[in-house]
């Protein structure tokens, strides 16, 4: 259980039709992220638990801070 808000910790998917025991999240931070799951996050790739958790938020509405842990060659990648 968690111990600040009385749920299960979140770390695996959810099977098709089973309902999410979790309250909606009020924001989602996404951090440290990397070159590629940002990019994935930004892409909707959803190959990684984390990122599909990510990208889920997004669609549910909820706000997603994403916290750039890169070198500062990839930082000047368009």
């Amino acid at each position: 259980m968690g111990v600040v808000i009385g749920y299960p910790v979140k770390s695996a998917h959810r099977w098709p039709g089973q309902l999410d025991m979790l309250p909606r999240a009020d924001a989602v931070l996404f951090a440290p992220a990397t070159f590629n799951p940002v990019n994935s996050l930004a892409l909707g790739l959803t190959s990684s638990w984390v990122v599909g958790y990510a990208v889920e938020a997004v669609g549910k509405g909820a706000p997603v801070l994403v916290m750039p842990c890169v070198n500062t060659a990839l930082t000047a990648h368009p």
